[in-house]
């Protein structure tokens, strides 16, 4: 890879130079190498920033929000009566001022918006420990095909955060919104996708930006020493 990297380099800084003595002039060759440069590390920067927020976007798990509770009377109704072990789980999870507000909810006394909001929190702190699988908590719990891949996964190589919230949604499927599922290369095809993306970024772009640079310094400086004479 790198040498066919340092391949496309040369071509490029061939094709440079000969742009540059078409010209005619040292300033001219100067200034398309000096042009080549700053675009080759133009693009070697932003290669090296897309790959790093597209890694961030991959591996960021999305914290639950006051909209990703669909159904605030029924997520409640479940947390307050505690009747399947992972509502009296995430119930023990609660301090005393929200459990109070769960059990006035019905009654129309508690602000909505507040305790939607105090859920959040607590769905969020919930999330962001440990696993928090065990068999004879989610039992009755019928999982999807995806958190079942994830439960699978060593230690080592699983996100905790990201498993537990499939839990949670797999839990609570009619109260919580589902968060859009990580791509994961699970196939040839994606491997192949991914690795021609990342290929074009880092062996394609960076010298074509240089090239782009390189020819553009050379017909500015050409165009510079024509209004010079």
């Amino acid at each position: 890879m790198v040498s066919l990297w340092l391949m496309l380099f040369l071509t490029a800084a061939v094709v440079t130079v000969g742009a540059g003595y078409s010209e005619g002039s040292n300033a001219g060759f100067i200034g398309g190498c000096i042009g080549f440069t700053v675009g080759l590390g133009m693009g070697t920067g932003c290669f090296a920033v897309l790959l790093a927020i597209r890694r961030i976007g991959l591996n960021h798990v999305p914290t639950f929000s006051t909209n990703d509770i669909a159904d605030l009377a029924s997520l409640s109704q479940k947390l307050k009566k505690a009747e399947d072990p992972v509502s009296v789980f995430l119930f023990e999870k609660l301090s005393s001022n929200v459990q109070a507000e769960l059990a006035e909810y019905e009654s129309g006394n508690i602000n909505p918006h507040l305790l939607r909001g105090h859920l959040m929190f607590a769905l969020n702190a919930a999330i962001e420990g440990p696993s928090i699988f065990a068999d004879n908590r989610f039992s009755c719990v019928q999982l999807r095909p995806k958190t079942r891949q994830v439960l699978m996964q060593q230690d080592a190589n699983r996100d905790a955060t990201f498993l537990n919230r499939l839990l949670l949604e797999d839990a609570y499927p009619d109260e919580l919104c589902r968060t859009p599922l990580r791509k994961h290369a699970t196939g040839k095809r994606t491997k192949l996708l991914e690795g021609l993306e990342c290929f074009c970024l880092f062996f394609v772009w960076p010298p074509l930006l240089g090239l782009f640079s390189a020819l553009l310094t050379i017909y500015l400086t050409r165009f510079t020493i024509h209004l010079i004479r």
